[in-house]
């Protein structure tokens, strides 16, 4: 496989899928935008315009949007004549605090927690425009956001999960979670969060156990604890029944992983790879018969 530079371990940062390819959004030393075609398992690679480093892609339409860093920076790819430019959008200066995974995107918007206490984030993707919603009565840092279909479900770093009701702009219920005392370098709850069926689950980081909590009665389970120096910074579908979670340990540089099905059924370690905290690492693509096929049926799967 010919690589036009050498691979950093922590090339990328995401991986969106479009039609039958699969982009790679650069991150660490990631001097191009790396397209696979998954039918021919051959790359084509677009020179990362702003030569920043991108943490978070969203694809709409026949465009692949980058959120980076520092923050602001912005980068746009069309997928049709493979251009990448700086994208310009209207409206309020925002800035969204991406922490992997920790938006939702809700038909042509996407929405992310803000650094601010109590906001968040509005990119409009048709009409190029981005604002900012100060939360009724909300003072506390909001760092993950879900959409049910019909509330959204944040968390940050107190203990509860807010529900909060967009078109009255108020928080409509508050489920409170066990107090958690924990030697943890970060004091966000969670990482991210998703909607599975009838539950919502959180991905913990200070937090000490992976949750889920039934979106009509409110009960909160504890699916399975994380080990000391654990946190878990990746969750996402995998199709339509069930969840992948990664945990990584951020002392030895390791991880395992499960799967959750919608029933509830958890089981530990039973994919050949490991996200390995949402960053794509060289030797994923050492071996294009092994690793690589894999991934690529995992990831065309999700997306």
């Amino acid at each position: 496989m010919n690589k036009p530079y050498v691979w950093h371990e922590f090339m990328y940062s995401d991986c969106v899928k479009y039609k039958n390819m699969l982009v790679f959004v650069p991150y660490v030393n990631g001097e191009f935008i790396s397209i696979l075609d998954t039918q021919s398992l051959e790359f084509v690679y677009v020179k990362n315009i702003g030569g920043y480093r991108y943490k978070k892609a969203i694809a709409y339409e026949e465009d692949i949007y980058m959120f980076g860093e520092p923050f602001g920076k912005r980068m746009v790819l069309n997928m049709h004549s493979l251009d990448a430019k700086n994208a310009i959008w209207k409206g309020e200066n925002v800035e969204p605090a991406i922490a992997f995974d920790n938006g939702c995107r809700v038909n042509n918007k996407m929405y992310w927690p803000n650094f601010g206490y109590g906001t968040i984030c509005i990119f409009d993707f048709e009409n190029k425009a981005t604002k900012k919603v100060k939360i009724k009565n909300v003072d506390l840092s909001i760092l993950t956001v879900t959409f049910d279909g019909e509330y959204f479900w944040l968390s940050g770093i107190g203990d509860e999960v807010l529900i909060w009701d967009e078109k009255k702009n108020e928080i409509i219920e508050v489920i409170q979670l066990k107090k958690v005392d924990r030697n943890c370098p970060w004091n966000m709850r969670f990482s991210s969060s998703r909607i599975l069926g009838e539950y919502v689950y959180f991905s913990p980081v200070y937090y000490n156990k992976m949750l889920r909590i039934n979106r009509y009665s409110k009960k909160i389970e504890e699916l399975f604890e994380v080990r000391k120096d654990e946190v878990c910074w990746n969750i996402c579908e995998t199709g339509y029944d069930s969840i992948y979670v990664d945990v990584t340990n951020y002392k030895e540089n390791n991880s395992r992983n499960y799967i959750i099905s919608a029933d509830g059924m958890i089981k530990e370690n039973n994919t050949e790879f490991s996200i390995q905290n949402c960053y794509f690492r060289e030797n994923t693509f050492e071996s294009p018969d092994n690793s690589l096929e894999i991934f690529i049926n995992y990831l065309v799967s999700t997306r």
